[in-house]
């Protein structure tokens, strides 16, 4: 991802673990601007999308990727970062799998460029692996956030939400019906939701989910709720700090740290008059409740 004035500005593109470019976007002092282009991990151009200054303007299946030369038939953006592509693959691998093994990215004078993966944090060409909680795919607050209260992302096709479950490693999808076109698209690791139980059930060590509940029209689903299941106590507290680093904080008052799981968080800039909508975070530890396991839920009211 290309940045200037530390953002978003010009080109930016993502790879599928294969190698196989996953998206292509275009920003303009942070906003997306102009056309997107959206890849299968076979390589087939699925949606070309268009943007002005951060309001999408049209999609449409297919195109024709004008990214690419007519006359070398390459993408000299996307091949420039091949290289650090396969890098920043073995950083993220080496994070995932709890490693703390450095991967030096190369020193490159195109240095306004970045790269960018969902679960590694870089810094000066090399990974972070100081942070003691680092399974594949951990919640991230910033990126949770941003998916809740981005009008653009909130509704998408269904296979967008697909994508985000399989980026955190959540092996087993389920559609969890709700009352009327309301449903949970379940995203689990080593636990699942059995429906003619009514409750959830953890298979394996270290359980986690996340489940997006909203309503489904054909193949679009607009999400209305972010659901989060994790075993850690840890990843629940780092969520709980970053979350208040963006202003949130505890309902009735108190130290999140000393309540055992069980608060909930506002923004006070979201429960002002005339607001659209005001988004609230819950959290539930309870014993035989939600298979033990600390939830905690995003949601728009």
């Amino acid at each position: 991802m290309q940045y200037s004035n530390g953002k978003a500005h010009g080109r930016a593109v993502s790879f599928f673990a294969n190698g196989k470019v996953g998206m292509k976007l275009n920003y303009t002092k942070g906003l997306l601007d102009g056309t997107s282009y959206t890849y299968s991990e076979y390589g087939k151009l699925e949606y070309t999308t268009v943007w002005n200054n951060g309001t999408k303007v049209k999609e449409y299946m297919g195109g024709t990727d004008k990214y690419i030369d007519k006359a070398t038939g390459r993408d000299e953006f996307v091949e420039s970062h091949r290289a650090d592509e396969k890098l920043v693959m073995e950083q993220s691998r080496a994070v995932t799998n709890g490693s703390t093994k450095e991967v030096a990215l190369e020193n490159k004078p195109k240095s306004q460029s970045k790269s960018m993966v969902a679960s590694p944090t870089l810094s000066t060409g090399t990974v972070n692996t100081t942070k003691k909680f680092s399974p594949k795919g951990e919640f991230k607050f910033a990126f949770l956030y941003d998916l809740l209260i981005n009008a653009d992302k909130r509704t998408n096709e269904m296979r967008f939400f697909d994508g985000i479950g399989a980026a955190h490693g959540l092996t087993l999808a389920q559609v969890i019906k709700g009352n009327g076109m309301y449903k949970e698209l379940s995203y689990s690791y080593n636990m699942q939701y059995d429906e003619r139980a009514g409750r959830d059930v953890v298979t394996g060590k270290h359980p986690r989910q996340m489940g997006f509940g909203g309503v489904s029209i054909d193949n679009r689903f607009t999400m209305q709720r972010i659901n989060i299941y994790t075993w850690s106590e840890e990843e629940m507290l780092q969520l709980a700090e970053d979350a208040v680093s963006y202003g949130y904080e505890i309902l009735g008052g108190g130290d999140y740290r000393t309540m055992g799981g069980n608060f909930v968080l506002k923004h006070s800039e979201y429960t002002k008059a005339g607001d659209s909508f005001f988004s609230v975070i819950s959290f539930t530890h309870l014993d035989s409740v939600y298979a033990n396991l600390y939830h905690i839920t995003f949601e728009i009211k």
